[in-house]
């Protein structure tokens, strides 16, 4: 069923929706094409219903979202099994160890944050949506409606499957929710070596971000490559009061 009718109530002026793809799954994704910097407007309008319209704004270049319908990347469970199995996960501890050793006491204790902080970092806000990371202006982008409670199930209804250092299905939802709980994230886009969070609640002081920082280069194989970074100090000034964080995977 298209969900133009109903989501029409809660957001007045949306744009007509489209079936923009259909998952191995049968689920049809709808959504809409429009600009990047009209984008940002519209996530925020969608995702402040998403509760009641239990429909996941996610930004997509217009071709990306085809990598959805290429089974051999995806989890052949199914949706439900996936989401039931996230709910096993602790995605803190998780991250603790996720690719890394085990969070050393410094980070967790705050300690670290004692040592020298750069003078210039990289930080992106939800202001900074509306252009390119690397190149600095609006493109073209697709808004995808992605039936699901919450945004953290995201990966679940996608059944991404894990390449490299990109999470799998049940442990990226596991992550996304303990960074829900944490700060207040929410996915903005997704695509198939990369994602950005909205954080409603960043890290404010620097033992918060420190350990910020290493929960996101545990996420976030490329880390280093987004913000130019070259220790941990230099991801945590990078992430210190953002209210976005890009992800990359290579």
């Amino acid at each position: 069923m298209n969900p133009a009718e109903s989501l029409a109530q809660f957001v007045p002026g949306v744009p007509a929706l489209e079936p923009m793809v259909t998952l191995p799954s049968g689920t049809i994704l709808y959504g809409f094409a429009t600009r990047s910097d009209a984008a940002v407007d519209w996530w925020k309008r969608l995702i402040a219903v998403s509760s009641q319209t239990r429909l996941q704004p996610i930004a997509m270049y217009p071709t990306e979202y085809q990598w959805l319908t290429d089974v051999s990347g995806l989890r052949a469970e199914s949706t439900e099994d996936l989401l039931a199995e996230a709910l096993t996960i602790d995605g803190d501890a998780l991250l603790r160890n996720y690719g890394w050793n085990d969070m050393p006491d410094d980070v967790a204790d705050g300690t670290l944050a004692g040592g020298r902080w750069p003078e210039n970092a990289i930080r992106y806000m939800i202001d900074d949506l509306g252009i390119g990371i690397f190149v600095r202006e609006v493109y073209d982008t697709t808004i995808l409606l992605v039936p699901a409670a919450e945004p953290w199930q995201i990966p679940c209804v996608l059944r991404i499957n894990g390449w490299n250092g990109y999470p799998s299905a049940a442990p990226h939802a596991a992550i996304l929710r303990h960074f829900a709980e944490t700060y207040d994230a929410r996915l903005y886009n997704m695509g198939h070596d990369g994602a950005s969070l909205v954080l409603g609640r960043p890290p404010t002081d620097r033992p918060a971000a420190v350990k910020a920082a290493w929960e996101y280069q545990s996420y976030c194989d490329t880390a280093y490559d987004v913000y130019g970074s070259n220790n941990l100090l230099d991801i945590a000034a990078c992430l210190l009061n953002a209210d976005v964080w890009h992800c990359w995977w290579d």
